[in-house]
């Protein structure tokens, strides 16, 4: 296979095909290649360059290597947004459709995406300066500057913080963080133990808990836990000022504790502040 080329390497970045720590291994050897006689199609490691796997390190002078730290944290953070995380195993590591900054920290990958449909820095040089067209055609197709669209490989641990928007989350078992404030929320095929805050806004979970303890907590909103069938799972309440109820209702002692499915091997916490939680449990469920 030819050494692929910089413009080859980062269309396979963006269409979520190549990790961006591979990425940057090639690009270093095309940087390598130009001022030097040109290389075969394999990297030093014996490693195809376009298949290099995740983490794969690149050769400095003397033959040494040094080793890329692979990517194993997705965390996203937006406002303003309509965010949509969806697990897809063709894809590396991550793939982003929408208006966006990346900022790697070691072996986390950082999302970020603000939304300002009007600016408000230079608000007097509006008309004068040129830039209302530029507002306009924000207006004319708003759609496209608040989706944020992201696919993951389901490997991957990921942890997502929305303001002011919304946000669905599917085919990601191992979603363990969640942060909504003034927004919704959606969460299907949840699998790993979460720590989830819904703020001033609703949130809708359905989980199959097996393992681990979990926290969802809900502050002047709504959330809907479903428990889906085969959970292992014991759900403890802690009731402020809000509400909390189950599907099908309990009644008489039931009422007042913990909802247990199976052994109770796995722990949710559910923390009601003044908001209304409600627990819907899977149709002929230990109780």
């Amino acid at each position: 296979m030819n050494t692929l080329s910089v413009r080859e390497i980062l269309q396979q970045v963006a269409d979520g095909r190549l990790d961006p720590t591979q990425a940057a291994v090639l690009l270093d050897q095309v940087d390598d290649t130009s001022g030097n006689a040109p290389a075969d199609d394999t990297a030093d490691d014996g490693t195809a360059a376009g298949s290099a796997e995740p983490g794969a390190g690149s050769r400095v002078g003397g033959g040494r290597a040094v080793a890329a730290p692979k990517i194993d944290r997705i965390q996203v953070q937006a406002t303003s947004r309509r965010v949509v995380v969806t697990g897809d195993p063709s894809v590396a590591t991550v793939a982003v459709d929408g208006q966006h900054t990346v900022r790697r920290d070691g072996t986390t990958l950082h999302i970020s995406g603000e939304s300002e449909l009007v600016p408000t820095e230079g608000a007097f040089v509006l008309l004068a300066g040129g830039r209302w067209r530029d507002v306009a055609a924000r207006f004319q197709n708003p759609g496209q500057l608040l989706d944020l669209r992201v696919r993951v490989n389901p490997e991957l641990a990921v942890g997502v913080e929305v303001i002011a928007g919304s946000l669905q989350v599917s085919r990601v078992p191992a979603v363990d963080h969640v942060r909504v404030t003034a927004g919704s929320l959606r969460v299907h095929d949840l699998e790993s133990p979460v720590d989830l805050l819904v703020q001033a806004g609703s949130g809708q979970v359905e989980t199959r808990q097996l393992a681990g303890r979990s926290r969802m907590r809900c502050e002047s909103g709504s959330l809907q836990l479903t428990l889906l069938d085969g959970s292992d799972v014991r759900v403890r309440s802690d009731v402020q000022l809000g509400r909390l109820r189950t599907v099908p209702e309990r009644t008489g002692r039931d009422r007042d504790r913990d909802v247990v499915l199976g052994t109770g091997a796995a722990e949710i916490d559910v923390e009601v502040v003044m908001g209304d939680v409600t627990v819907t449990l899977p149709a002929g469920g230990r109780r």
